[in-house]
């Protein structure tokens, strides 16, 4: 994430989007059949405001939003090799803000690539305890700041709920 890309706004079904690269995204849940909506609300906290990319539910058991199970909230990021850790650590610590409303969101950071047709290279998910998980487009991952025994990770996950308030 050390290079910088210009945003360029698009249309996408009667959607401004804030680039091509989040238009290009809304067409792979659209291709799944799935509901979505673009930056569908401001979650704040005392680190400050967060506005997500995308909202889309869990699990779609019909075509009534009513009948959905929970929801994800999307960041997407332009996938560029070798990305910077610490500009990663900022965007997964703002998304959390998201978790001081809703404690069992689904939160997921997309390294995704124009013209994609398939899952990104990369994403980076946290579960309901606040920990983040590191997964490729292989299926290999792991837990984000390279935590590996399941005291650690427990730890981690309540310090970082302390931290958020929760």
């Amino acid at each position: 994430m050390a290079k910088t890309i210009s945003a360029r706004p698009t249309l996408y079904k009667g959607v401004r989007m804030r680039s091509r690269l989040e238009a290009d995204f809304a067409a792979w849940p659209d291709r799944q059949g799935r509901r979505w909506a673009y930056e569908p609300q401001c979650f704040a906290g005392p680190k400050g405001q967060y506005l997500p990319d995308f909202r889309t539910p869990i699990m779609q058991y019909s075509d009534d939003p009513a009948e959905d199970y929970g929801d994800i909230y999307i960041e997407v990021k332009p996938y560029i090799e070798g990305e910077d850790s610490a500009a990663i650590e900022q965007v997964l610590a703002r998304m959390e803000t998201i978790l001081l409303s809703d404690r069992f969101a689904w939160l997921e950071l997309h390294f995704w690539t124009y013209g994609a047709e398939k899952p990104p290279l990369k994403f980076y998910r946290v579960s309901p305890d606040g920990v983040w998980w590191e997964h490729w487009a292989d299926n290999s991952g792991g837990i984000w700041q390279g935590m590996g025994q399941y005291e650690a990770l427990m730890d981690h996950a309540d310090r970082r709920l302390r931290e958020l308030g929760g």
